[in-house]
């Protein structure tokens, strides 16, 4: 089941409703995201290192309002810690990804359709080596933000190293609670060595993009989702915790 359910507290003239919901809100974040990975050869560069931020992808049309936002949130906290931090035009890195892409023969499968996962490791490989070559970068990252599956609780909802409470509206002053699975954005960033090779890759909790409208019976987009960023920094704060603590948080 993806979504939990919510009991709403009826008259007793009517029947007990269900009604599946997303949680929003915020709260303190418990623990680092299980998912993480990290290489055991895995150093974090010395203070004044070179970090080269390759363009954010969203995952769904939701999620692209905040992509600049987690560009500035990454500058912020990466230089906070102690790192000169450099981005690569979403042009240049078309061009370059565009060039790779052709170098491995394509992505994808020109008869399924289905991605080439050797093909695009070696494209995205390479992409990274001419980055750290052209840069002399300690560490390449590509940042994304990405609907994550999220546990329900209660009242309460945590992934990623998050945890945040429910968010309703014409709930009538009633109370709700559920037990099951919803989703939520988290901040992913798949971290390189300048040779191309993984090294990392984490997530962080960062907001959920749903809300419930009571009244109506039905979910709605959060329109405050980047409304400010605090939540969105938190997801940073998260996903580069496991690789620069604690300077970086």
């Amino acid at each position: 089941m993806l979504f939990g359910n919510i009991l709403r507290i009826c008259d007793v003239k009517k029947l007990l409703c269900f009604l599946p919901f997303f949680l929003a809100a915020c709260a303190s974040a418990p623990q680092q995201s299980s998912d993480n990975l990290i290489s055991p050869e895995f150093k974090a560069p010395a203070p004044g290192a070179l970090i080269v931020l390759l363009p954010p992808q969203a995952e769904g049309a939701e999620l692209k309002e905040g992509v600049d936002s987690l560009l500035v949130q990454l500058h912020r906290q990466l230089k906070a810690a102690g790192y000169k931090v450099a981005g690569i035009a979403r042009s240049n890195y078309e061009t370059i990804w565009a060039q790779e892409v052709d170098a491995v023969g394509g992505v994808y499968d020109t008869v399924t359709g289905k991605r080439r996962h050797d093909a695009y490791f070696q494209a995205r490989a390479h992409l990274v080596q001419r980055v750290g070559d052209d840069t002399q970068a300690a560490l390449v990252i590509e940042p994304r933000l990405l609907l994550r599956k999220a546990t329900l609780s209660g009242a309460t909802v945590q992934w990623d190293g998050q945890q945040r409470r429910v968010l309703m509206s014409n709930s009538a002053g009633r109370e709700y609670r559920s037990d099951g699975t919803t989703v939520a954005m988290s901040v992913n960033l798949n971290v390189f060595a300048a040779s191309g090779e993984p090294v990392a890759m984490t997530y962080g909790g960062a907001s959920l993009v749903y809300s419930v409208n009571i009244q109506a019976a039905k979910h709605e987009v959060r329109s405050d989702i980047f409304a400010n960023d605090k939540e969105l920094a938190q997801g940073v704060a998260l996903s580069l915790s496991p690789l620069f603590k604690p300077s970086a948080q």
